[in-house]
């Protein structure tokens, strides 16, 4: 391996690691040195002894802490098992303590392993040990996570390193230290990257004065509207634009793309409503126009607004259409909570019947649930040495289909989606109509957003709508 990074450019290993640009190529990081070292041993090596040769090589490395991958790497190269000599060679001791930790509070083993394999790869990144370590590490490998992949088990790597001491006295939690409070006009501006510094002015000295008569969360509204979909969306299509007064085409093009959503899910497809952005750029004009009677500062940016009066003239009538469909949504969807609810509590019931008769059944046994055969199996993720992710997880194969089905997840889907229907209902959250849930708890309102479809059946809906309060629930 070091004979390989010998031939790039660089002062030090970590130089040359990054000149190799090993890593982007992901999970085949490893096929260039293994042809380097078989073209170039004299006595050449088989490609498999060659690969293992360079992955032991470069576990070595690791763990020596000579080249500090990203994070990004970590996770694709899959060298798990890295893992266990980190935790060997760096701190046994607080490991075996983490452990203890876990093993006290009850914490599933995959949880516990992905708590220290996190531990594992800051530790590697940083090429620090792992006692010293601040929460500023482990909130830059949260954001790193959270754009990688979902960030299981992080919010107790952070409780490990709080109860074991490494974090200072007096450290909040996770969820605490990473709620920044409410950012900046200039931040939140900057946060769009707009290039014309004299526009970029103006946006904060705008928002500037319009914050304070509007809260915070109608501020990132605008901020969004104004800033991303207006003038970072003219600077995409119109590099070097400067100015507000917009040629004809330049405007009918941005009116064009205002009717469409820019990003997610949705992207390319038409807005739900197509006049929140066109209002606030109409007013932004107007107001530039009535603030330059006043103050000299704004003269220089009145200009005519590029959205006009037949731009928006059907706004009342969208308005009116959409409340109809709410108010629709509620006549049809409120006589189906009680189906809902006793589907949700036969759901549960049934799977902790399966659950408790596959505890019963040893490994490989059949066992039968309301007249239906199963047996109880084990994955090869469970059975591998030290216990990867889906370690000590209950599993069953139905016989007369051949579906497999993970019994700890369906378990734990079924209570949550059976708690979150039972506490809605005894707080009256669904009394009155559902469009209560659009005053209630985020998570409410994700969910009524995804029992809001077409109902094609009554059985049907009901399954549809246990099915969306599962996806909620899975995803907290």
């Amino acid at each position: 391996m070091l004979a390989w990074l010998e031939t790039f450019n660089g002062s030090t290993w970590q130089q040359r690691w990054v000149s190799s640009r090993a890593e982007q190529a992901g999970r085949r990081w490893a096929e260039v040195p293994t042809q380097f070292t078989v073209d170039t041993e004299i006595d050449p090596p088989t490609l498999p002894i060659a690969r293992r040769a360079i992955v032991q090589g470069l576990q070595a490395l690791l763990c020596l802490g000579v080249v500090r991958p990203s994070y990004e790497f970590l996770f694709s190269s899959r060298l798990t098992g890295t893992y266990d000599h980190i935790r060997e060679l760096t701190d046994p001791e607080l490991f075996a303590e983490a452990f203890a930790l876990c093993e006290r509070t009850g914490q599933r083993e995959r949880h516990q392993l992905d708590a220290m394999h996190h531990l594992c790869r800051i530790t590697m990144y940083t090429g620090r040990l792992p006692r010293e370590l601040t929460p500023d590490d482990l909130l830059t490998y949260h954001a790193a996570v959270v754009a990688i992949r979902q960030a299981n088990s992080v919010a107790l790597t952070w409780e490990i390193m709080r109860e074991t001491g490494v974090f200072p006295a007096g450290t909040p939690t996770l969820r605490a230290a990473r709620q920044r409070g409410q950012r900046s006009i200039t931040e939140l501006v900057d946060a769009h990257a707009v290039q014309c510094q004299p526009v970029r002015q103006l946006l904060i000295r705008y928002l500037s004065e319009r914050a304070p008569s509007i809260d915070y969360s109608s501020l990132l509204g605008l901020v969004g509207h104004l800033v991303g979909g207006f003038w970072k969306d003219l600077e995409a299509h119109h590099p070097g634009i400067g100015s507000l007064h917009l040629p004809p085409d330049v405007a009918r093009g941005w009116l064009e793309r205002a009717r469409v959503r820019r990003g997610g899910h949705g992207k390319g497809s038409a807005r739900t409503d197509p006049y929140g952005l066109l209002f606030v750029v109409r007013a932004f004009y107007q107001d530039l126009a009535q603030w330059a009677l006043e103050e000299p500062y704004w003269v220089a940016w009145a200009a005519p607004c590029p959205v006009r009066d037949e731009h928006v003239r059907g706004a009342m009538k969208h308005q009116r259409a959409r409340r109809a469909r709410m108010h629709q949504r509620t006549r049809t969807l409120a006589p189906l909570l009680p189906q809902l609810v006793h589907s949700v509590e036969a759901r549960l019931r049934y799977v902790e019947r399966l659950h408790a008769a596959a505890c019963d059944a040893a490994l490989g046994a059949t066992f039968t649930l309301d007249g239906e055969l199963f047996e109880r199996i084990q994955t090869n993720s469970d059975s591998h040495a030290g216990g990867q992710a889906g370690a000590r997880r209950l599993r069953a194969r139905r016989l007369s289909d051949g579906q497999h089905l993970d019994l700890t997840q369906d378990e734990d889907e079924a209570f949550w989606t059976w708690a979150i229907v039972e506490t809605l209902r005894h707080t009256d959250a669904f009394s009155g109509g559902w469009p209560l849930w659009r005053r209630s708890d985020p998570r409410v309102c994700a969910a009524q957003r995804l029992i809001g479809r077409t109902l094609v059946a009554t059985t049907g809906v009901v399954q549809v709508l246990q099915r969306r309060v599962i996806g909620v629930v899975s995803k907290r």
